[in-house]
């Protein structure tokens, strides 16, 4: 979520390698598939405010040009420790 410009909670380190941008089309593609329904799901959509505040997110993260260089070495750091 989006408080005073900065973007609050966490980003996986592929979301943050692939850049603002990409972790957007991310987060919706999640969101999709989240309110589509799925059998074995009760009816009904995921809540307005989880999909609002998931879309406020995305938003947010298309108006960025780029991660802090710091998330990003983080990022590189870990993914290189999970290989």
């Amino acid at each position: 979520m989006a408080v005073g410009g900065l973007l609050h909670g966490e980003v996986c380190p592929e979301c943050i390698l692939r850049g603002p941008r990409g972790a957007a089309e991310r987060l919706r593609k999640r969101i999709r598939e989240r309110e589509e329904p799925r059998p074995d799901r009760r009816k009904g959509t995921p809540s307005e405010g989880w999909s609002g505040w998931m879309t406020g997110r995305a938003r947010h993260l298309e108006t960025m040009e780029c991660f802090p260089l710091a998330a990003r070495q983080a990022a590189v750091r870990e993914m290189r420790e999970t290989r």
